[in-house]
């Protein structure tokens, strides 16, 4: 990303009126598609429903993401982030035959590209293995259960990376379990600094990665939440000079 596409990224986060196209591309959901999901949150967010909501020019973002966490919603891109997984690989898994003999309803979702937080976040308990486990880190928690997916359920996994961990060449590298707000790539829980983009209490903070945060620090450097990260002069170096590209 070039600086002034990072500005308009931080200044569209920190406004809760977004163009419906932007809402779409951010989390990956096709309201043409999933219409009965944009009249839903209509419904709840104003008690009333028209047609002409049909195609609201803006939609609350802040509202939007409450509206989801209480009905326990949660779109594809979110849901394969937190398995791990590129989109295209969870749509692979939650194919498998397996998965829709005993999940059929959860699998469809409400609505499409919507998911179940709750079936997402029990996901894992399918697999005998990981029904007693303790795992130490979300590494070791993915890397079991993308094992269990190719075993049990005869799928290639895609896993997701993290951009950070890889900058830093490390070996081996952190899987991504969240999103970068600015970017869209994957991060991983070591690998995030929080940004004060004025949400709500109710929703959890927007964060970027140690990577996009010293590529823009003189942008992210005021909306910081908290200290910076704790990585030596080498490492930030490595970071400022990396090409996502190569």
């Amino acid at each position: 990303m070039t600086t002034e596409e990072v500005r308009k990224r931080l200044e569209l986060l920190n406004t809760r009126l977004w163009p419906k196209a932007e809402l779409e591309s951010w989390i990956g959901i096709n309201f043409a598609r999933a219409h009965p999901l944009l009249a839903q949150f209509q419904m709840w967010n104003t008690g009333t429903y028209e047609a002409a909501c049909d195609n609201p020019p803006t939609i609350d973002t802040h509202k939007f993401a409450i509206f989801l966490n209480s009905r326990k919603y949660v779109p594809l891109r979110g849901a394969a982030v937190s398995l791990g997984l590129t989109d295209e690989s969870f749509r692979q898994v939650m194919a498998a035959e397996r998965t829709r003999q005993l999940f059929q309803s959860e699998v469809e979702g409400a609505f499409p590209g919507v998911y179940n937080s709750e079936f997402i976040s029990g996901f894992f308990k399918i697999f005998p293995r990981m029904r007693k486990g303790v795992f130490p880190d979300t590494d070791t928690f993915f890397r079991i259960l993308h094992g269990e997916i190719r075993e049990h359920l005869q799928d290639t996994v895609m896993p997701r990376m993290c951009e950070t961990s890889r900058a830093l060449r490390e070996d081996p590298q952190h899987f991504g379990a969240t999103l970068d707000c600015i970017t869209l790539e994957p991060v991983s829980l070591p690998y995030q600094v929080f940004l004060n983009t004025h949400k709500p209490l109710q929703l959890r903070p927007d964060s970027c990665s140690w990577l996009t945060y010293f590529r823009f620090e003189d942008i992210l450097r005021p909306v910081l939440m908290g200290s910076p990260p704790d990585c030596n002069v080498n490492e930030q170096a490595a970071l400022r000079a990396y090409d996502p590209g190569n």
